[in-house]
């Protein structure tokens, strides 16, 4: 008998507060907040989250308990363990991260458990983070979110630069499907075939990961 009322911050200190006074407005038992803090370079969240009458359970991989009721923190060590057994068991010997603009308390772990699961395979097997131009990986990062156009024309730039890259493996871990069919789309262009010459898998879908060109493998 509960009602779901949603608000957006779009990445924007200020809506994110005016988000919150919507939700006190409509007298909300609670809020489920993905605050942008760790995301962003401040380092407390906006008074009306820390200061809520109501519970807040956030959902946030690097704020602590507090300044909310209950953090819930998504495992990027285990999604990058996972993804990583799931090439592995593929017989893919060279694995790539590509995380572009990602933050290192996302990439990192993430990264920890790819080489953890080959470490363990006992092989010669090896993972490596791609590493960017220091303007892609500026432009990528969420907090100067770019319209969708503009965001659209740099993963394109993320997959372009992967794929010419000549020392890529045989299998990628990318963020979403946006970027894994870019990646796919850069990969044909060039000759390569999906997944023959390149295995491309997901740290997580945004919905519509089996209505596109080729189903994808995900995990989250």
């Amino acid at each position: 008998d509960y009602t779901l009322d949603l608000q957006f911050h779009f990445w924007s200190r200020a809506e994110e507060q005016n988000a919150c006074l919507k939700l006190l407005g409509a007298k909300v038992e609670g809020i489920l907040a993905c605050p942008i803090t760790p995301f962003t370079s401040e380092t407390t969240p906006p008074d009306l989250l820390s200061t809520c009458p109501v519970p807040v359970v956030a959902l946030s991989p690097k704020d602590t308990t507090r300044h909310y009721a209950a953090v819930i923190k998504k495992d990027y060590l285990l999604e990058g363990r996972l993804l990583g057994e799931h090439l592995l068991k593929l017989g893919h010997e060279k694995i790539d991260l590509l995380q572009a603009g990602t933050p290192k308390f996302i990439s990192q772990p993430k990264m920890r458990g790819l080489l953890q699961v080959i470490e363990e395979s006992g092989t010669g097997r090896t993972a490596a983070h791609v590493e960017f131009p220091s303007g892609v990986t500026e432009a990528f990062h969420p907090k100067a979110p770019a319209s969708l156009v503009e965001r659209d024309a740099i993963i394109d730039l993320m997959a372009k630069y992967y794929i010419a890259g000549g020392r890529r493996g045989t299998a990628v871990v990318v963020g979403n499907e946006a970027v894994a069919w870019k990646v796919m789309a850069e990969a044909s262009r060039q000759g390569l075939r999906i997944p023959e010459d390149l295995s491309i898998v997901c740290s997580g879908l945004l919905g519509q990961g089996d209505t596109g060109p080729i189903p994808l493998t995900s995990a989250e």
